[in-house]
């Protein structure tokens, strides 16, 4: 089979020490039931195997690219959406599986509803350690985060969920789905940007917020995708050592950067000013208790409060990612070590 051009699905994975899952991640994709599509994967620097278990795929589809070292998973997703040329742009992260139809199901949506610019579905837990109590008290809670919406029909008024979103404070994570549950249009991430390059963890619920700012959304009432949940991981360890602290500052920060937004959505001003309040009193608590995070966290405001200065003087920083257009989209054709 050859790599199409202009292929209609990209399908975009970020990896770093996947080994232990990406076979069973790469049969998903071999396996599904429409085959005009495109696989990127950055692999990140891991030291696993990840590298060679990609060289042995053997089909045209697949692009990869190699860091030479570890560049963290905001770049390497940030490179991956960089590099497709599809005309949507499908998440899989290198752990979770997609289901049979996935791709052809999203797809269709996105084709019969042009005003549609992000189709999402839900998932099945694989628990990796099924006696684990904290596993278990996780799935209690985000078990089925798309219920915390009101209402969702077929197609929604992105907009619409936004504000919902907002006026509850943006609280509660990920409303949507994870990654390997969303399809996007190309066109929206070229007009919202790609990853933000200050976000820890919440990178997908950030994304989503930016395409709901300006597009309608499609649920997809069906299970796309087994989502593995491993409560050790990058999450776990990242609430434990306070590292996503400013992700929701930053999150609405890039938001806000939207032409219309912050006239659009009315509850974005006074919640940004409520996230800088509480930012700078989970420093001040840090620093009264001499917590071990106090001095990365006073550096992370630092860049914060120079960002601002930056942004007051009409020389913002770059918030995301760049997003080139798709037929700007640089190689590369098979494997590739940057």
């Amino acid at each position: 089979m050859s790599p199409p051009a202009s292929p209609l699905v990209s399908i975009c994975t970020p990896a770093y020490q996947a080994a232990r899952w990406l076979p069973e991640l790469a049969a998903s994709v071999w396996t599904q039931d429409l085959d005009d599509f495109e696989w990127i994967v950055v692999d990140d620097g891991s030291s696993d195997g990840t590298w060679e278990l990609l060289s042995a795929q053997g089909d045209p589809r697949l692009r990869a690219v190699r860091h030479a070292r570890n560049r963290g998973q905001v770049r390497a997703l940030g490179h991956a959406i960089a590099l497709t040329r599809g005309r949507f742009v499908k998440f899989a992260d290198a752990d979770d599986v997609l289901r049979p139809g996935c791709l052809r199901g999203m797809a269709s949506i996105l084709t019969a509803n042009p005003p549609v610019g992000l189709v999402f579905g839900r998932r099945e837990l694989v628990f990796e350690e099924p006696a684990d109590e904290r596993a278990r008290a996780w799935a209690g809670e985000f078990g089925h985060i798309h219920a915390r919406f009101a209402r969702l029909a077929p197609v929604n008024d992105g907009p619409a969920l936004l504000d919902e979103y907002l006026r509850a404070g943006a609280e509660g994570g990920n409303w949507l789905a994870e990654p390997s549950g969303v399809m996007v249009r190309r066109a929206c991430l070229e007009q919202a940007g790609g990853p933000n390059v200050h976000m820890r963890q919440t990178l997908d619920m950030d994304l989503w917020m930016r395409i709901m700012a300006t597009a309608d959304v499609a649920f997809l009432d069906e299970v796309v995708f087994d989502y593995r949940v491993t409560v050790g991981g990058v999450t776990a360890r990242g609430v434990a050592d306070r590292g996503p602290w400013l992700d929701p500052l930053w999150s609405l920060e890039g938001l806000s950067a939207l032409p219309g937004v912050r006239e659009r959505h009315r509850d974005l001003a006074p919640l940004l000013r409520l996230r800088r309040r509480r930012a700078v009193s989970a420093l001040l608590g840090a620093l009264r208790d001499r917590g071990p995070q106090a001095a990365r966290m006073a550096r992370e405001l630092g860049d914060y409060a120079r960002w601002v200065a930056g942004r007051a003087v009409g020389r913002p920083a770059a918030l995301h990612c760049p997003v080139p257009p798709s037929a700007g989209a640089p190689g590369p054709q098979g494997l590739v070590t940057t």
